[in-house]
Formats: C-alpha cells, structure tokens, sequence
C-alpha cells in the first residue's frame, strides 16, 4: 500500500511473501476505507459507484458477445465480518457505520440488470460467528478457511449456471485434461 509520504505499509519477506501490516496501520487503513459503510452518501463515493456500474456492465456485454454467462461474486470485507475489528473502527471514527450498505447497493444494480450473483457475507458472517478466522492477520485477504468457503459456495453458485450457459467444448482449455 503506497502512504502519502512514499512509504509503504507491508514489507518482503524472504521467499516472497509480505509481512502483515502492524496493528496501527492495519486499523487506520480499514477506519479510510469504511467510507463505503457510512450512512450519508458521499460524493468520492458518488464517483466509484458510477464506475463500478459502467465496468460491470462492460463485463456483462464482453461475456454475452462471447455467449458465456455472467456472474458476480460479492466479497466482504473484514470489518463486515469480525466484530472485534468492527468495534476497532467505529471507535475511531466515532459513528455508526451501516455494513450491508455496499451489499444493498450492489445487489439492487445486479437485480435492476439481471445478472446473477453470490453474496458472500452471509456465510462469512456466519462462519465468523462459529469463531473461525477468514482473514489473514492484519492483512484483510482471507487466509484458506476464508478460501474454502469461496470456493465451495462458487462452485455451488456456478453449477447450475454451467449447465444454462452450455458447457465448454472437448478439447477447449476449459474442459479439463483429456
């Protein structure tokens, strides 16, 4: 992550991996970016929205000219999931935040346009409630339990789409080993 003095916020590891963030920039990282939970709208966020709109409809258009189906998987972030970091960051920016907003936004545009979708944070809230861990400490990419139940739900998810959408050919790169 590139800070405004040109620093950045994790470090190399020996053998490529990164080092997660301390505890400090960790929770002021996820307190910038849980604008898109606050209840007032925003105009940066006015911008965003628009984009994120016109790529997936983008998206859209590229997969039905190529005639395959269209789907989009809607991933949480952690402060949706993990009450501790929830509590860490309303503490600091001292208000309530409404955390299905991103959902409710997204989910109404892919009802308004038709295209399907899975929406992760009802398994991870879920999970997260049983006690297990999705992320990664400090680092807000899921570590395998966290990939387990993408996984498992995509699979799910795309099953009976495949089978709308036709099936890739024998011998196309996405049929498997012959």
């Amino acid at each position: 992550v590139q800070c405004s003095d040109g620093t950045h916020r994790t470090s190399q590891l020996a053998g490529g991996g990164v080092a997660p963030l301390t505890a400090s920039a960790f929770l002021e990282m996820q307190v910038e970016r849980s604008y898109i939970f606050d209840r007032q709208w925003i105009s940066p966020l006015e911008c965003q929205w628009r984009s994120v709109q016109a790529t997936i409809m983008r998206m859209q258009d590229a997969a039905s000219r190529a005639g395959a189906c269209f789907t989009v998987m809607i991933i949480p972030d952690e402060t949706q999931v993990n009450k501790e970091l929830l509590f860490a960051v309303q503490t600091a920016r001292n208000n309530d935040l409404d955390l299905d907003k991103p959902q409710r936004m997204i989910s109404s545009f892919l009802s308004a346009n038709h295209i399907p979708r899975l929406d992760l944070l009802p398994a991870y809230r879920k999970a997260s409630g049983l006690g297990q861990r999705l992320y990664k400490e400090r680092d807000s990419h899921w570590n395998w339990t966290g990939k387990g139940i993408a996984v498992r739900l995509l699979a799910q998810h795309l099953a009976p789409l495949g089978r709308s959408c036709g099936q890739p050919r024998v011998g196309s790169s996405l049929s498997g080993p012959q």
